[in-house]
């Protein structure tokens, strides 16, 4: 294996030394430039995100109003159709038939459900018609699930 002595300066050629002293001064300047860049790239990010939060920041008041709104506003005065019910329910993919019974809905007969439909129902009853479950019973057998029973309630 071969040693490799380095030379101190002082013995080296003036040729070699300037060759020397200008790719250590390329080297420097492309650091510089490297860091440069990276810098003014953070400064661009940084600016943007302020320009995004001081765009949020002037949205606020008009989405607070807009959710004061949504809350102020009364639940509809009747209840909701069972047309509507079944109609909502068949466009989610369940195939429940319910019966009316004053502000009360109950299930007809127990079927076979999945678990994801049926929440994205139940909340979007929840949504547009102030509907809750106030019952509810589901089995699990084997990889099935079966709603049992089921009751809606109108209002609070």
């Amino acid at each position: 294996m071969k040693k490799y002595r380095i030379t101190p300066w002082p013995a080296r050629q003036p040729r070699e030394q300037r060759l020397l002293l200008c790719a250590a001064a390329a080297l420097g300047i492309l650091l510089l430039h490297g860091g440069w860049q990276w810098s003014v790239g953070f400064r661009d990010a940084a600016r943007q995100a302020l320009a995004d939060e001081q765009r949020a920041l002037r949205n606020l008041p008009a989405l607070e109003q807009k959710l004061a709104q949504r809350h102020s506003t009364p639940p509809a005065v009747s209840p909701p159709a069972l047309d509507d019910l079944h109609r909502l329910a068949g466009e989610m993919g369940l195939a429940l038939r319910l019966r009316h019974e004053g502000s009360r809905y109950r299930l007809h007969a127990p079927i076979d459900v999945a678990f994801p439909t049926l929440i994205r129902w139940l909340e979007a009853l929840e949504t547009r018609w102030d509907v809750r479950a106030s019952r509810l019973q589901l089995q699990r057998q084997q990889q099935r699930l079966q709603l049992l029973q089921l009751e809606l309630q109108y209002g609070s």
